[in-house]
């Protein structure tokens, strides 16, 4: 029920560059990248990016990171998702990419 809707609403272009902010275990960033994008997936936790990356190609860029400390940099993606993680984020307003 989340892919699809997911998928329409973001309308995934071959050119673009995704982030999946707080991706767990890559589910989203799999589907994206199937999709042609290039995408790169961030999570704090250490397993859950373990597993990300042993179900996946190694054209998906995973990174250990609090969602408040991306290691990117601004204007770096074209676009950025968050599922069902934002309950689990403390300090909402201080996501931001690196100025």
């Amino acid at each position: 029920m989340i892919l699809p809707n997911l998928l329409r609403l973001i309308a995934v272009d071959k050119s673009e560059k995704i982030l999946d902010i707080a991706c767990g275990q890559g589910f989203f960033s799999r589907e994206i990248s199937l999709l042609g994008a290039e995408v790169c997936g961030v999570d704090r936790g250490e397993e859950l990016i373990e597993i990300a990356r042993s179900k996946s190609s190694n054209k998906i860029d995973y990174k250990i990171s609090d969602a408040d400390k991306l290691p990117y940099k601004d204007n770096q993606f074209d676009k950025a998702i968050i599922i069902l993680a934002l309950q689990n984020i403390k300090e909402l307003d201080k996501i931001k990419l690196k100025e």
